[in-house]
């Protein structure tokens, strides 16, 4: 990871609250420069019990829509001009530490306590958000730890399926499908740290990204497994962090140690599969041209190309315009593979195969060509293609 100091843009970005010493609310119309803030939090009551740092949220499909917490949900649908509070006391006179509007859905939020060690509820979910002070809220804590849960994030594609996050012992990262109705724990082999902040990655299914005490974990496989990301990060607390998609930039924000940038690659391998000829005379050769073109923005690193013989064909030889491969003997069958290296974006690699029909007149031959990489790809559906030829 590379360092970004902090600033008043990059700052808010990584996870929006307020400190309600300074008045709690305060809006800038002209990106945050000096003189441009005014006092946005009419209709609050700074009296109410709260974090800290309250939770603040916006709807991403409504941006005028935004949400506050204190013990209770504030709402504001006029951007931040006039707030209105639409739950009654969901901590039992604590704070909320967390506020999410689903991606997909502005009625469906999910709310955090931080009370969790008290036995309270700790993730409070509406459905009808958008009904203001008739907003009907519902405790979706069964699987959860009764401890402090320090962030929920709802993911990208459906508003069903959440993350919640806590602290030391039985469990960091919970999951829930259903809406909250039920939790499963898929913390996998993180080490026993309090998990401070979630990205769901969009495009990159099952992918989280997660901040810990000591630095930043991701997960490829929904919790499976998780390893450490990338290097050059201090072995510090990471209390925040946010996923900047159009560019793959994971920003970081650390107790002490500035805030931090990784680049996050993803790959696109597009498979084209042509056959000459087709038909194909029984008992003659028949070549499989294999053409693979990255579509993605990065490097597709450690890129190999694969091919089997089809059934009822035998191997006759090959020709790739980069990398090594190993192939089949002659006369029998089996696949080739070639390891063409990294594809730059744009760039394409092409791989023949040249097999003898040995099947009978009136068959078909099947043949799959694919692709991989060691670059994420979120459209792996592209990284393969299959012909059918018919034998004459």
């Amino acid at each position: 990871m590379r360092p970004r100091h902090r600033g008043a843009v990059l700052f808010s970005m990584v996870r929006p609250s307020c400190y309600a010493g300074n008045g709690l609310v305060w809006k800038s119309t002209a990106g945050g420069v000096f003189g441009s803030w005014k006092y946005a939090a009419n209709g609050i009551n700074l009296g109410d019990a709260m974090e800290f740092l309250p939770p603040l949220a916006i709807d991403p499909l409504r941006p005028a829509n935004l949400y506050l917490g204190t013990y209770r949900v504030y709402q504001s649908t006029d951007n931040a001009g006039n707030w209105t509070p639409i739950s009654g006391d969901l901590t039992n006179g604590f704070g909320l530490s967390s506020i999410a509007v689903a991606p997909t859905d502005s009625n469906t939020v999910y709310t955090a306590s931080a009370n969790g060690n008290y036995g309270h509820p700790s993730v409070q979910v509406t459905t009808n958000a958008l009904a203001g002070v008739g907003a009907v809220w519902n405790n979706r804590s069964t699987g959860l730890p009764q401890r402090f849960i320090s962030q929920v994030a709802v993911d990208p594609h459906t508003s069903t399926t959440a993350l919640a996050l806590s602290g030391f012992y039985s469990g960091h990262v919970f999951r829930t499908t259903n809406g909250g109705l039920t939790w499963n724990d898929v913390s996998g082999n993180l080490p026993n740290i309090p998990v401070n902040a979630i990205a769901i990655d969009p495009v990159l299914a099952n992918t989280y990204y997660v901040a810990t005490d000591i630095g930043v974990f991701r997960t490829r496989n929904g919790g499976g497994f998780w390893s450490v990301l990338g290097a050059g990060l201090p072995r510090v607390a990471v209390l925040g962090l946010t996923l900047h998609n159009p560019s793959r930039t994971l920003r970081v924000a650390t107790h002490g140690r500035s805030m931090w940038d990784i680049h996050v690659p993803i790959a696109d391998l597009s498979t084209l599969v042509t056959e000459s000829p087709s038909p194909v005379p029984h008992g003659t050769n028949l070549k499989y041209t294999l053409n693979v073109t990255n579509k993605g923005p990065d490097i597709a690193t450690s890129t190999v190309v694969s091919d089997a013989t089809p059934a009822g064909t035998t191997f006759v030889g090959f020709t790739t315009t980069a990398g090594t491969c190993t192939a089949p003997a002659v006369g029998a069958t089996g696949t080739l593979s070639c390891k063409v290296g990294n594809l730059a974006s744009g760039v394409k690699a092409t791989v023949t195969m040249t097999v003898r029909d040995t099947a009978a007149a009136g068959s078909t031959l099947t043949d799959t060509g694919r692709a991989s990489s060691g670059t994420p790809d979120p459209n792996t559906k592209n990284n393969s293609m299959t012909v059918k030829t018919s034998v004459d």
